[in-house]
């Protein structure tokens, strides 16, 4: 079980990368820029809100995210602490309030291989700089 303390931030989910009746993966800015991945887990809440973890990625993990050169737990794992938990309903613009753990939840672990669909991967690399051309 993560340990958590006070800090907490704001978090603004800018883009949707992939959803299945509701986001499950979206880019996330924290206030002073810091590029975060949300991670959509955990069963659905009684309020309709989904919990999410936010996990800081630079700019070119996210590009080879995108790319599929790295799956979601391996850029999870690149990550260093603190991570970010906060529920929301997770579309563009939405901001969530996080609070800062030690560790990823293991329920929000994702398996190992899982890579952004190649649909998706083609209309999000246009709006990448780091990934090759």
């Amino acid at each position: 079980m993560p340990t958590t303390n006070s800090a907490q931030i704001s978090l603004r989910i800018t883009e949707v990368l992939l959803e299945y009746e509701q986001p499950l993966i979206g880019a996330a800015q924290g206030p002073d820029g810091t590029t975060f991945i949300a991670v959509a887990y955990g069963p659905d809440r009684e309020d309709g809100a989904q919990d999410f973890v936010f996990v800081c990625a630079d700019q070119q993990q996210v590009a080879d995210f995108i790319s599929g050169r790295i799956d979601l737990l391996a850029l999870m794992k690149a990550s260093s602490a603190p991570f970010y938990l906060g529920a929301g309903y997770g579309g563009a613009d939405t901001t969530i309030t996080g609070r800062a753990v030690d560790s990823i939840p293991e329920a929000a672990k994702p398996t190992s291989g899982l890579v952004l669909p190649p649909e998706v991967v083609h209309v999000l690399s246009t709006r990448y700089s780091a990934l090759p051309a």
